[in-house]
């Protein structure tokens, strides 16, 4: 999970569908199209691409419409696979979960990709919203309790793996030779809007001893 920088105003038809009450839609297409370029069609919580079954998740939830000041709120929409939304859809995460919109989660969680495709994530305080945010992370990888669950963690570990092994090729040619085109092409891959982005960045944190240099990437947000 990495920060997203969300765009105002508001798409137009939030308005228009809040005043029909419980029977409007909060997710017309121009919702749709803000939220998807907004998070890049990124899965806020596992940071799948190019999302085949992308829904509008709530952060907090709004209990079918009880709550119609958080159904409709701009602030409280967020793209997201079904496979996390229906993780997330728990008790335990209401109200829990990191807002990437307004903090920035790799302040407060450690997402590691190993080389024998474990997926871990750890907190770096002790904040509540902190360990429940890697709780769910962890979660979106590594839970299998269901056949369509183990289907779901098995397709976004493929995809990690690839992206991974797309972003060390890089960083390798980085070694050999340190020249702006290297230099280039590895921190097209650290911009928060790839897939993964949180995995790769917290690898040149790890390996910063490695990759001083790096470290000044790792400050942009775009």
């Amino acid at each position: 999970m990495v920060k997203v920088n969300r765009t105002y105003p508001a798409p137009a038809s939030l308005a228009i569908e809040a005043a029909k009450g419980t029977n409007g839609s909060y997710n017309e297409a121009d919702v749709i199209d803000q939220l998807k370029k907004d998070f890049a069609d990124k899965c806020y919580i596992c940071e799948l691409q190019g999302l085949q079954d992308g829904v509008v998740e709530h952060l907090i939830p709004h209990h079918g419409g009880k709550h119609m000041d958080l159904l409709f709120a701009w602030e409280n929409l967020f793209w997201s696979c079904t496979h996390c939304n229906n993780l997330k859809n728990r008790a335990e995460y209401e109200g829990n979960i990191i807002d990437c919109c307004q903090e920035d989660p790799e302040k407060h969680i450690n997402c590691v990709y190993t080389n024998t495709d474990t997926v871990e994530i750890h907190v770096r305080d002790a904040q509540k919203s902190s360990r429940m945010t890697a709780k769910l992370v962890g979660e979106a990888f590594n839970l299998v309790n269901t056949g369509i669950r183990e289907n779901a963690t098995t397709i976004r570990k493929n995809a990690l793996r690839t992206e991974m092994w797309i972003f060390f090729k890089l960083l390798n040619q980085y070694r050999q030779n340190k020249n702006k085109l290297n230099l280039r092409l590895v921190n097209s891959r650290l911009r928060t809007k790839t897939a993964f982005a949180a995995f790769k960045r917290d690898y040149i944190r790890m390996h910063s001893n490695e990759y001083p240099e790096l470290q000044e990437f790792l400050l942009e947000k775009i």
